[in-house]
């Protein structure tokens, strides 16, 4: 690797780590450009040179914990009960709180398409199709269970129980309460007698 690039690389992930403590100490407000190029001891220039935009920053940050997060996902097996399911829910959405404040998290809510680039680009939903169809196989939910209302479920829930916790409205763990709950009544509602035991285990 050529100097210049490891230096463009450098920088890159010297902007993101301090980004993150700007938002974290003040919301996006306290981020502006001018500000941070001084923290990182860089030109403005090269600031715009390597983001196009302030929300372009806060998206780096966002995919910096997807990718986090990505390859604990990709670890699950597909052959889960519901029980299993709801759990895995639960257990990555924490994952992906922990490695945000929520002052970064109310920062990728700002900008509509950092949820967007979540849910579509990055196929979020896609993610429980495997799951949710294994169950089906199993006789967990029933045969004419929607899969897609399901999973539109779990991301209402998931971004509800986020924000209300990002804006100080509930506490960690009133917003896993709320994640387990909304996940588990989003599977009730198709589960069969199978199913609904597997959940209640």
């Amino acid at each position: 690797m050529d100097g210049r690039r490891a230096r463009r690389m450098t920088n890159h992930q010297n902007i993101l780590a301090v980004a993150r403590v700007m938002i974290d100490e003040g919301g996006l407000e306290n981020l502006s450009m001018r500000a941070l190029a001084e923290k990182v001891g860089v030109s403005v220039t090269t600031l715009y040179n390597l983001f196009d935009t302030r929300e372009a920053i806060v998206r780096a940050a966002l995919d910096q914990v997807l990718a986090e997060i990505t390859p604990i996902v990709g670890s699950l097996q597909p052959s889960m009960s519901l029980g299993q399911i709801c759990q895995s829910a639960v257990t990555i959405s924490n994952m992906a709180f922990a490695a945000m404040t929520p002052s970064l998290l109310l920062a990728v809510m700002s900008d509509d398409a950092n949820p967007r680039e979540f849910f579509i680009e990055h196929h979020a939903s896609d993610g429980i199709f495997p799951f949710l169809q294994q169950a089906q196989i199993q006789g967990e939910l029933s045969s004419d269970a929607d899969l897609a209302d399901i999973t539109t479920t779990f991301e209402a829930v998931i971004y509800s129980a986020s924000r209300f916790w990002a804006m100080g409205l509930i506490n960690t763990d009133e917003r896993t309460r709320r994640i387990r709950i909304g996940v588990k009544l989003a599977l009730l509602a198709y589960a069969t007698p199978q199913g609904r035991q597997s959940l209640v285990e």
